[in-house]
């Protein structure tokens, strides 16, 4: 049956989630009546996203509160790490970051009877399902030793790993400056109660000031720290192998040597691991320069630095420039590095935000690419500082940051085929602070890539009464769309359709040219006769002929070859039913037929059979048989629900012969139809045709043979509206019966080929050949055989 097309444009909604494409609005994370400070986010390997920030509302007790949210932006767990403790700290989380698979390890400094304490807790339902706290109560301290300063740093070997560096006293325990590093696996500290030396400082007080882990080959870690020291090289750096060692010396100064500082204690700098073996570095050092080193692992398994001398990247003229970088996700050996930095323009009295991007190690520096031309000041300290973080998409990054009218911004950024820095969306206004009278502009923001091509934000935000701020967050998609994650798909109604139509509804997906290969769209249906396909934007349904009733639609968005998790939405598709004419069907029985009917087998039947017809709406369906013998019209003998009659050779008789007593042979034709009470279709194929034959049937009205032919006077005559004919045969005869009226017009004609030899009669009803009645009048009958001709008349009376 030829079905006709439907086109729905329509919308479908994938994801049932919770992040807002309201940039005044945005989405709180926590609102409460006391100090909620710096805010840090992460995401983990399915797309969920951590968020912790200190919380104050308990002055003068303080604790670490973690948020977690699925990929859609549901709410679906809460966590406070900490036990109340006092701190002057407290507020400040020293760092979150992926477990490397679903959970998040988080990282702070607090106070526990007057002593500084280094704690890490580990959040995950899949490791721990009773409360997602891996760790005992309270996290875990990492170090006997005191840990002030808030220097530490933290590298994610896996799920069950973990490094952590940080800065504590010396052997004495009163003098402080030792760079120490501890790994912890599955909640055990694995090098010592206080951890392992890493960096040295001397007996003249030349203290490590700060320390920062990069991730390094073979689950080690590079240790990139600060040195008060009178050299040149207070930047320095050290790799720590898997079992804590360094491969540099540990006497004073400890560690490769860099070069200079801009401030020693001002921490501008920073790292990203090549994901080979070496580690890219990007500082401000003593003249004012933003340069960048590369520093590998050689096949000594020492550390050596790519460049001669480190590379001037920009001169700077602010009085805080803070370097940012991201590594590309090149598939290549080489990979390339994003860097990102402040400087003021005296000028125009306002600060920009720049960057600059390298192909490989010892690769050529981008032109310089202005991200924006006007910044907020920078503040480190509140944590109000740029941020970069690439996608895990080739060459591209998100740059976040505070524009000088107080609106939180953002803009992806991308190396192009030139390896020239570039942009591949607009200036993104993450939160409009204008949309909202009193509130301050937001403050201690952080960022994280969400896994695919988009980012989230988080930050705090004073509510304009000194008193609270509240924590929000935002997701931000590849094409720079807010709350695009909850958006993958347009929402779609249920429809409703007619029978015989096949729907193609033009799916509203929201994805861009990048993301879209990564995302697979399949249609689940309710009922496997049904099929459907999706190419490009297109849902097509394909129903088999006559379908109707309501089909129940699943579209899937399985993210492909990410962990992401995958998502279902349903709508539901009713096919209203039409009038369905019964299907066609064929004849079984053979086309033609010879049945020879005599006194002995009256009771055997003749079979007529077709094939079934049925109805696509259920009903009943009738067969009607149609029967003609010899020219007369067609007429119906049976009406049946069944697919075969059986004829008697009595019903034969009865039926066939009974106008032509005398004939010994007849043509009966027949044909059926199915009908469902409204429509009907003929069976194909010609009719059915059967030779009746009953030669030997044929009686005679006395006992004995006619020794000669004979007509004889009809009886009764003159007669209305039948008379009998009556002949003799003395021999076996073909014979002609003819009846002719006045004017020598055959009326009616009765052959009959090879009858017996007998005495015979033939009834005539006064109808012509065509079953049509004659008129009143004289009638002339003529019997004709081989050797005998003879003609009588007869009356007719109306």
């Amino acid at each position: 049956m030829k079905h006709s097309i439907f086109i729905l444009i329509c919308s479908l909604s994938v994801a049932l989630g919770q992040w807002t494409d309201d940039a005044v609005v945005n989405n709180v994370v926590e609102s409460a009546a006391g100090n909620q400070l710096n805010p840090l986010v992460t995401t983990v390997f399915d797309g969920s996203t951590y968020i912790a920030w200190g919380d104050r509302r308990g002055t003068p007790d303080y604790d670490y509160r973690v948020v977690k949210f699925d990929f859609f932006g549901n709410r679906v767990e809460d966590y406070v790490v900490t036990g109340a403790h006092s701190s002057s700290v407290a507020g400040n989380i020293e760092a979150l970051a992926s477990d490397k698979d679903l959970g998040a390890y988080i990282l702070w400094e607090q106070v526990n009877d007057s002593r500084d304490e280094l704690r890490i807790q580990q959040l995950s339902t899949a490791v721990d399902a009773n409360d997602g706290m891996v760790f005992e109560d309270g996290g875990l301290s990492v170090s006997n030793l005191e840990c002030d300063r808030k220097n530490s740093s933290m590298y994610v070997i896996d799920r069950d790993n973990v490094i952590v560096s940080f800065t504590a006293p010396g052997c004495s325990g009163t003098d402080w400056g030792y760079g120490y590093v501890q790994k912890i696996t599955n909640g055990v500290v694995q090098w010592g109660a206080g951890g392992k030396i890493a960096a040295s400082r001397n007996t003249s007080g030349y203290s490590v000031l700060d320390t920062k882990l990069i991730e390094g080959p073979d689950n080690g870690a590079f240790i990139l720290f600060s040195q008060n020291t009178t050299s040149d090289n207070s930047l320095r750096i050290n790799y720590i192998d898997a079992d804590g060692d360094a491969v540099e010396p540990l006497t004073y100064p400890s560690g490769l040597g860099l070069g200079d500082l801009h401030n020693k204690n001002n921490w501008e700098m920073d790292a990203a691991y090549d994901g080979n073996s070496g580690v890219f570095i990007v500082w401000r050092n003593s003249s004012n320069k933003l340069v960048y080193q590369h520093v590998k692992l050689n096949e000594n398994n020492r550390l050596e630095a790519t460049l001669a001398a480190p590379l001037e990247v920009y001169s700077c003229t602010a009085s805080y420039v803070y370097p940012k970088v991201s590594l590309d996700n090149s598939q290549t050996a080489e990979k390339g590095l994003f860097i990102i930095f402040y400087d003021y323009d005296s000028t125009n009295n306002k600060y920009g935000l720049f960057g600059k991007y390298i192909e490989k190690p010892d690769g050529t520096l981008s032109d310089l690419y202005v991200i924006s031309d006007n910044s907020s000041s920078p503040n480190y300290t509140g944590r109000m500082v740029h941020d970069i973080d690439g996608t895990l998409f080739e060459k591209e990054a998100f740059v976040t940051w505070l524009g000088s009218d107080g609106d939180l911004l953002a803009r992806k950024i991308i190396a192009n085929t030139n390896n020239q820095m570039d942009s591949s969306t607009p200036e993104i206004v993450v939160h409009d602070k204008s949309g909202v009278a009193g509130r301050n502009s937001p403050n201690g923001y952080d960022a994280s890539h969400d896994r695919i091509g988009g980012l989230i934000v988080t930050w705090q935000q004073d509510r304009g009464n000194s008193l609270s701020a509240d924590i929000f967050a935002q997701q931000i998609g590849s094409g720079g769309n807010l709350g695009i994650n909850a958006q993958l798909i347009d929402e779609i109604d249920n429809v409703e359709i007619i029978e015989d139509e096949d729907p193609m509804i033009i799916l509203g997906i929201h994805l861009t040219d990048v993301i879209r290969p990564f995302i697979n769209i399949l249609p689940q249906l309710s009922d496997d006769q049904v099929t459907a396909s999706i190419s490009e934007d297109t849902l097509r349904i394909n129903f088999p002929d006559d379908w109707n009733g309501d089909l129940a639609v699943d579209i899937i968005a399985d993210w492909i070859g990410f962990p992401i998790p995958s998502d279902t939405t349903s709508f539901s598709l009713s096919v209203a039913p039409t009038q369905d004419a019964p299907t066609a069907f064929e004849w079984v029985s053979s086309a033609i037929d010879t049945i020879n009917i005599t006194k002995d087998n009256t009771e055997i039947t003749y079979d007529l059979q077709w094939g079934e017809s049925t109805d696509a709406d259920g009903d009943t369906i009738d067969y009607l048989l149609y029967a003609q013998i010899g020219v007369y019209p067609a007429e119906e003998v049976y009406d049946t629900t069944s697919t075969s009659v059986q004829i008697t050779y009595e019903e034969f008789l009865e039926n066939v012969f009974e106008p032509f007593p005398m004939l010994s042979g007849v043509t009966v034709k027949f044909s059926v139809i199915a009908t469902d009470g409204i429509d009907t279709v003929k069976v194909t194929g010609d009719d059915r045709v059967v030779y009746v034959n009953r030669y030997e049937y044929l009686s005679t009205e006395m006992e004995g043979i006619p020794t000669e032919f004979a007509l004889h006077e009809n009886y009764p005559n003159p007669f209305n509206p039948t008379t009998t004919l009556r002949f003799d045969l003395p021999e076996v005869s073909s014979i002609n019966l003819t009846i002719y009226n006045m004017l020598g017009q055959r009326v009616r004609t009765f052959n009959m080929n090879d009858t017996p030899a007998g005495y015979h009669s033939i009834k005539w009803n006064a109808t012509n050949d065509y079953g049509d009645p004659v008129g009143a009048g004289v009638y002339l009958y003529q019997l004709q055989t081989k050797d005998f001709v003879k003609t009588r008349k007869m009356v007719l009376l109306k």
